[in-house]
């Protein structure tokens, strides 16, 4: 009989804590008084590797029996090592020292039990986005930079490094199931947008801009290049659709022309995670889209794409996550609208960089739209009171996400061979795991 090994963190940090409970892990804390000033001459990799080793050798010296994690981690900016700020001026200086600049985030991990102990050293390099010191006050004022170096918390998820900038406690990240799904190549595409974030997702609570935006405007460009239909046959048509609010947001469904109510577009349905999520589907591949404001009127819109291998077969195995900046606009300064994404952004931006609502005529297929502004309205006064609002997700609490909203694979009538061999050029764009991608597809043609 194999005994359970008991797991020891040693560490007070509640991110490596948070990140050990996704994984199914319940470790005890131990915090090792280690003497955390650099030898001479030691480089950061080795300084970082060092102490993670030393905080779990020294915690495992007393716990013989036990396997025990240790880590740190240290923020370059240049030459310039930002540990953890001593007061709040000081984060205040260290989070404009970043903002708008790249950076290098450096974590030491060791695992030590049983009289051996191995370690590693991981680097991300880090962008923030421009930010003004009352911004950075503001943050500060909340605590979460104190304890941390370089003023702030990040957690890698899906290829993306998370940030949170809010109150303690912090809560989970949102382990929606498309983000945590294994066997799946990834990739993720980030673009700036001129307008405000609620017009993109205003735009996706609309199922009917299915056929008006897309639709038409793929018929006509094909026509214009004399190329055949290779996605969006020009007979979609929208018969019937049907929303309801749900324990994560807004769930929507459309039943298309020819589509009985046994389709998936109708059963399953797309999910909007509240806020400013977005999931859906397209064919056999799948994403989330991250609508995340920059300031009033400018959006950063990051798209996690995943492609799963069918049943029974295997996904190229990725050792880091793809990712690439899309320009909205061509060479010419138009707006793109190659890719089904590229034409959803391009109305996003025309509509101007803050829509006046005050002048809409809403009609019948608004009635998502206006539910989710009512949901919008009412998750701001539970703030207002003091409480989470819907999908903050707190350690241990009933409703945790990992079994999320899910969608199935959808089709608009195609067989998987047509989709697999119109991948590239319906959706790719300028891929850097085409050939992962490609693989993952073809394992569905059969």
């Amino acid at each position: 009989m194999v005994s359970q090994v008991r797991l020891i963190l040693a560490s007070n940090s509640p991110r490596r804590l948070d990140v050990l409970h996704q994984l199914g892990l319940n470790p005890v804390v131990r915090s090792p008084a280690v003497n955390e000033a650099y030898l001479p001459g030691e480089s950061p990799p080795a300084h970082v590797e060092r102490l993670a080793r030393s905080k779990a050798e020294v915690v495992a010296e007393t716990e013989p029996d036990a396997l025990v994690i240790g880590g740190d981690t240290v923020v370059l900016r240049g030459n310039r090592l930002l540990g953890k700020p001593e007061d709040e001026d000081t984060a205040v200086e260290m989070l404009l020292s970043l903002a708008g600049r790249e950076h290098l985030v450096l974590t030491g991990l060791a695992l030590s039990g049983h009289n051996r102990t191995v370690s590693a050293v991981s680097r991300a390099d880090v962008r923030l986005r421009n930010f003004t010191e009352a911004e950075a006050r503001h943050y500060v004022t909340t605590g979460e930079p104190m304890d941390k170096a370089g003023g702030y918390a990040i957690q890698g998820l899906a290829g993306v490094l998370w940030a949170y900038m809010g109150p303690d406690p912090i809560p989970s990240l949102p382990r929606w199931e498309l983000l945590v799904r294994e066997n799946t190549v990834r990739e993720t595409t980030f673009r700036k947008l001129a307008c405000n974030w609620l017009q993109c997702q205003e735009n996706s609570v609309d199922p009917v801009h299915l056929e008006w935006l897309h639709v038409y405007n793929t018929k006509y460009r094909n026509e214009q290049r004399g190329v055949t239909e290779t996605f969006l046959p020009s007979s979609i048509r929208t018969q019937r659709i049907s929303f309801e609010t749900t324990s994560f947001g807004i769930q929507r469904y459309r039943m298309l022309d020819g589509n009985g109510e046994d389709h998936k577009d109708w059963v399953v349905g797309h999910p909007m995670m509240f806020p400013n999520f977005n999931y859906s589907s397209a064919g056999i591949h799948e994403f989330i889209q991250y609508r995340v404001p920059t300031d009033d009127t400018h959006t950063l819109h990051v798209t996690c794409y995943a492609y799963s291998a069918a049943p029974g077969a295997k996904a190229p195995p990725q050792s880091t996550v793809p990712y690439r900046y899309e320009p909205t606009r061509d060479s010419d300064g138009r707006p793109r609208l190659d890719l089904i994404l590229d034409q959803d952004m391009a109305a996003w931006e025309s509509q101007g960089e803050l829509v006046d609502r005050t002048r809409e005529h809403l009609g019948e297929s608004d009635r998502g739209l206006l539910m989710f502004r009512k949901l919008l309205r009412g998750q701001m006064r539970v703030v207002a009171e003091g409480k989470d609002p819907l999908n903050v997700f707190r350690e241990g609490a009933a409703g945790q996400n990992e079994r999320g909203p899910a969608i199935e694979h959808l089709n608009f009538g195609q067989s998987n061979a047509d989709l697999v061999r119109n991948f590239v050029q319906i959706e790719s764009g300028d891929s850097k795991a085409t050939d992962d991608i490609q693989r993952v597809l073809n394992t569905w043609v059969t």
